[in-house]
C-alpha cells in the first residue's frame, strides 16, 4: 500500500510540475515578437505608470578601472561611478524602478549611493561594478582596435516618457579621456585611443522606442607582445628551416633534421597560439602566419631532398640551381605574403 502511495504521489509531481511549466510558456507566447516584457526580473517592478510629464536624464560616468578585456568570452570588466540629474520634481518617482540598466552586462553590482540637490539640479549618484559584453572584431589582428561599451537603458519607458542626456552634448568642450577616465586606467596590452558618450534611439517593435545612452572607449592592440610573442619565434623557425639551404649537399641528414625541428616547432607554437586567441571564423593573420612557415619550411625540405638526388648523380650544376633556387622560392612563400598582409592591416 504504502508503495501505491508513493507511485500516485510521483505522478502527481510530475503532472504538477508539467503544468506549472507550461504557464509560463503560454504568458510569453503572448508576447509580440520583439517586444520588450511588461516586467523587469530584478527590478521587482510591474510596469509603472509613465510620469506625467516628459523626463530628462543628464548623464556623467566615471571609470576608475577597465580591464580583464577577455577576447575568448568576449567581455571587459568595469569600475566607476555612474550620476544622473534632472530638475527637482520632473526626474523618477520614489517607487518607480531604477531610471536604467545596463544593456550589454554579463554580471553586474550596483550601489545606490543617494542623491541630493545641487546647482539647482537633484543628482542621484551609482557605484557601478560590471562585466560588459564585446563584440570583438580581429579582422585587423594584431592593428585591431576593441570598442568597449557600457550602454543604458530605462527598463519600462520609452524615449517620449524618458530620455538620457549625453555629457558631451551638454559641454562639447569637454575631454572625456582626461576627465572621465582615470590617468591611472591602464590596460594590459591595450592602448587607449579615444573616449566619447553618446545618446541613441533603439527600436525593439513598431511602437517601442528607447533611449539609449553608451559610454565607449576605443582600445588599440599593442604590438610589442604580437611581435615578441609570436611572430619572432616563428620567424626563427623559418630562418632555421633556410639556414639548411648552406649545408652541404651530401649532408642530407643534416639539412633534414633541420628542417623537420623547425617544422615541429612551429606546430607547437600554433598549439600553444591558440589557447591565446578566439575562434573568429575566418583566418587571422597569426593563421596565416603559421600557414605561410609551413609552405616555407616544406619547401625547404623539398629542394634539400631535391639538390641531394642531383648531388648523387654528380648533376652538381642542376644541384645548384635547385639550391638556390629552392632557398628564393622557400623565402619569398613566406616573406612576401605576410609583409603584404600586414602592411594592409596596419
Amino acid at each position: 500500500m504504502r508503495s501505491h502511495f508513493g507511485i500516485v504521489a510521483v505522478h502527481l509531481s510530475l503532472v504538477l510540475a508539467v503544468a506549472g511549466s507550461a504557464l509560463p510558456s503560454a504568458a510569453r507566447a503572448a508576447e509580440p515578437d520583439g517586444a520588450r516584457p511588461a516586467t523587469v526580473a530584478g527590478y521587482g517592478h510591474a510596469a509603472t505608470p509613465p510620469p506625467a510629464q516628459p523626463v530628462a536624464l543628464r548623464v556623467r560616468l566615471w571609470a576608475y578601472h577597465i580591464g580583464q578585456v577577455d577576447l575568448h568570452e568576449g567581455t571587459c570588466a568595469f569600475d566607476g561611478a555612474l550620476e544622473l540629474s534632472w530638475p527637482p520634481g520632473t526626474g523618477p518617482r520614489e517607487g518607480d524602478p531604477r531610471p536604467f540598466e545596463i544593456m550589454n552586462a554579463v554580471d553586474a553590482r550596483i550601489e545606490d549611493y543617494g542623491g541630493i540637490v545641487v546647482s539647482g539640479r537633484f543628482v542621484q549618484v551609482y557605484r557601478v561594478h560590471a562585466s560588459l559584453r564585446v563584440d570583438v572584431d580581429l579582422e585587423r589582428y594584431p592593428f585591431d582596435t576593441q570598442t568597449l561599451e557600457l550602454q543604458l537603458e530605462h527598463p519600462l519607458w520609452t524615449i517620449d516618457q524618458l530620455s538620457y542626456a549625453a555629457e558631451s552634448q551638454v559641454d562639447p568642450t569637454l575631454d572625456l579621456r582626461r576627465d572621465r577616465v582615470g590617468a591611472d586606467v591602464r590596460l594590459r596590452d591595450w592602448q587607449i585611443e579615444a573616449v566619447r558618450d553618446g545618446v541613441s534611439e533603439m527600436v525593439y517593435a513598431a511602437d517601442q522606442h528607447f533611449g539609449r545612452y553608451t559610454f565607449t572607449v576605443e582600445v588599440r592592440r599593442s604590438l610589442l607582445p604580437f611581435l615578441v610573442g609570436e611572430l619572432a619565434p616563428i620567424v626563427l623557425m623559418v630562418l632555421i628551416g633556410l639556414a639548411a639551404t648552406f649545408l652541404p649537399a651530401k649532408a642530407l641528414d643534416a639539412k633534414l633534421l633541420l628542417t623537420v625541428l623547425a617544422l615541429l616547432v612551429a606546430v607547437e607554437l600554433q598549439a600553444a597560439g591558440a589557447d591565446h586567441m578566439p575562434h573568429a571564423g575566418y583566418l587571422l593573420l597569426s593563421d596565416w602566419l603559421y600557414v605561410l612557415s609551413y609552405l616555407s619550411i616544406g619547401l625547404a625540405v623539398v629542394h634539400a631532398i631535391a639538390e641531394h638526388r642531383f648531388f648523387l648523380v654528380d648533376r652538381f650544376a642542376a644541384a645548384k640551381r635547385v639550391r638556390w633556387g629552392g632557398f628564393v622560392l622557400a623565402a619569398a612563400v613566406f616573406f612576401i605574403p605576410l609583409t603584404v598582409m600586414m602592411v594592409a592591416r596596419a
